[in-house]
């Protein structure tokens, strides 16, 4: 472990190193599912400021659907369950 003062800038030990490959994932609908991945993947989506710059308007009207939005199925209770994060958002009108 590394670490630096606040006044250093930090060091980067693997800055001679060959660039890592991009991350790629496979949809396969019947494999095995991470009950937690549609979450984390909507909680980096809406914490992005450049997201939150440029979907700002679209993520408050977002936030207000997602309040009046009722699920009559199990599976879209499920989804609604797992997409409780967009409530962090602003109400329309509000600042992002």
């Amino acid at each position: 472990m590394e670490t630096t003062t606040l006044h250093e800038a930090p060091t980067n030990l693997a800055l001679h190193a060959p660039p890592a490959a991009p991350l790629a994932m496979s949809f396969n609908p019947r494999g095995a599912r991470n009950a937690y991945l549609l979450t984390w993947s909507v909680r980096g989506l809406i914490e992005d400021p450049q997201v939150r710059e440029l979907f700002g308007d679209e993520l408050g009207r977002l936030r207000e659907s997602f309040e009046t939005w009722r699920p009559a199925t199990k599976a879209l209770k499920e989804v609604k369950l797992k997409l409780e994060g967009i409530r962090m958002l602003p109400r329309t009108g509000g600042k992002l």
